[in-house]
């Protein structure tokens, strides 16, 4: 969930975070193997991100990024782009670790 606090701070509604059929079937066909690579399957990666994230960076468009972040610029973060949908929820899109240094560009809105 998206609670008020930080809804506040990155100016977006507070809302629940969900995650649909379609979705799981995206991350399990295109990123299933960076995911693995951690020792979870999709959705314990994704539950994990959700449960954990300490940092929100903005994205494309009215998407932005969860990131669970260890404060080493040279380690892996943990990323989940969200959106808010027509429903006043937040439906994960892409999951996947990444590199910190591919969201050097991208603001960040929040920070725990």
């Amino acid at each position: 969930r998206i609670t008020q606090p930080i809804a506040k701070a990155i100016k977006k509604p507070a809302a629940d975070i969900y995650l649909s059929k379609y979705w799981i079937k995206h991350n399990e066909r295109y990123h299933s193997k960076e995911i693995k690579s951690v020792g979870m399957t999709v959705e314990q990666f994704i539950i994990w991100v959700v449960e954990n994230f300490n940092q929100i960076r903005a994205a494309t468009g009215e998407s932005f990024t969860l990131i669970v972040y260890n404060g080493d610029d040279t380690s892996m973060t943990a990323t989940i782009d969200i959106t808010i949908q027509s429903n006043d929820n937040y439906e994960v899109k892409t999951a996947q670790p990444r590199r910190i240094e591919s969201l050097a560009n991208k603001q960040i809105l929040w920070e725990k």
